[in-house]
């Protein structure tokens, strides 16, 4: 809706019919350009209460000062959309509640035509959001409320999930840190609900970087690097078994030089490809015995020895 802002020649060239009193005209009608107006005026100048009908199908009921929409007053559009609230020169200021023809809605602060301050949206699927917005946009601290019970609570930033918060999964899982683009980025930690945990590092929704595991079977702890989720990198692994592993890792296995700790005892400390000893390793087994040379798929290659 484009409001009705111009001056004098719009009813100078309309027939006013009314009570005049003063410089005012009161409870009067006047008819333009397909346009109607009926309410009260001031020097020439719809002021006080009145109701416009715009020729574009838009309807206006409240408040009027000089000529422009302003103060409260309740606008029903076109298309089915409806605002009733507060307005200034013409555009939606300070408090008011915006009805969509989809059935969704805002109820909140407005500035400038735009919602910019607290408020509440409900939208079509179900969903609530309660916070912040700026310029239409949620931006700043806010609270998602989605139907399927899952939830979110923090920052935000031109309509994204952005900065430090708090999202609570529906299947239990819980994850608090921080956020970019509507996914986890940046540092931060998720509690499974099964009891596994993920502290450290994460880019576009994924582990990555360094960041420590911990996983109730078997009681394992991974401390290290990570790349799309998997161990990559330099890590120390360990479980209440007794194994413990540390050194390179390439997709999720043990991959490069390292060292691996048996809950018997033994130990091996050498070349590792795809999870297996793989290449020039030593192997002391806990009885004292050793063997120092090249392994094939996680088996000592006797011939080469």
């Amino acid at each position: 809706m484009v409001p009705f802002t111009s001056g004098g020649a719009y009813h100078h060239a309309a027939h006013l019919v009314g009570k005049p009193v003063g410089n005012e005209f009161l409870n009067c009608e006047t008819a333009f350009n397909g346009e109607h107006y009926e309410g009260d005026w001031e020097n020439d100048l719809k002021h006080g209460i009145g109701q416009m009908e715009f020729n574009n199908g838009d309807s206006y009921k409240g408040s009027w000062v000089n000529n422009f929409i302003e103060g409260e007053g309740e606008m029903v559009y076109d298309n089915g959309d409806s605002y009733k609230g507060g307005w200034a020169k013409g555009l939606k200021q300070g408090d008011g509640y915006y009805q969509y023809g989809n059935g969704e809605s805002y109820n909140g602060a407005w500035v400038n035509d735009s919602k910019t301050g607290r408020g509440t949206y409900n939208y079509i699927n179900g969903d609530i959001y309660e916070g912040a917005w700026n310029n239409g946009s949620r931006d700043g601290h806010g609270i998602l409320k989605n139907k399927d019970g899952s939830n979110y609570k923090g920052g935000w930033l031109n309509d994204q999930i952005e900065g430090i918060g708090t999202y609570s999964y529906t299947n239990g899982d819980k994850y608090v840190g921080e956020w970019k683009n509507n996914q986890k980025n940046g540092k931060g930690k998720i509690v499974y609900t099964d009891g596994d945990t993920y502290d450290g590092s994460w880019e576009k929704d994924m582990k990555n970087g360094d960041g420590i595991a911990t996983f109730i079977v078997d009681g394992v702890i991974y401390k290290g690097a990570f790349e799309n989720n998997l161990y990559h990198g330099i890590g120390e692994y360990s479980s209440s078994l007794g194994d413990n592993y540390s050194g390179e890792w390439r997709l999720g296995k043990k991959h490069g030089k390292g060292t691996f700790e048996s809950p018997m005892g033994d130990k091996y400390e050498g070349d590792w490809v795809n999870g297996l000893k793989h290449g020039q390793g030593k192997y002391e087994f806990a009885d004292g015995d050793q063997y120092n040379g090249a392994w094939v798929d996680g088996v000592m290659n006797m011939e080469a020895w």
